[in-house]
């Protein structure tokens, strides 16, 4: 059997990611940063695809409290 051309590998992942969800212990794992590289990049695979988990990601991951930093400009001396 030939191999199949790149598009075709792309397409046939593409629609496996949409077809099957993650489970949501697996989300929470990748949120978590506690997959395999395997299973991580399964899950990337998927959220390229399918907007819904994307959004369960988006509002799960925990809020990043930003620092304010006063920053003066440099003065020259002369």
């Amino acid at each position: 059997m030939e191999q199949l051309p790149k598009i075709a590998r792309e397409r046939l992942a593409q629609q496996q990611a949409e077809s099957e969800h993650p489970a949501a212990d697996v989300l929470a794992g990748f949120i978590e940063r506690s997959l395999d590289e395997h299973e991580r990049q399964r899950v990337l695979t998927h959220l390229a695809y399918c907007g819904d988990c994307r959004d369960v990601v988006a509002l799960a991951v925990p809020e990043v409290e930003t620092a304010v930093v006063n920053v003066r400009p440099h003065r020259r001396a002369g």
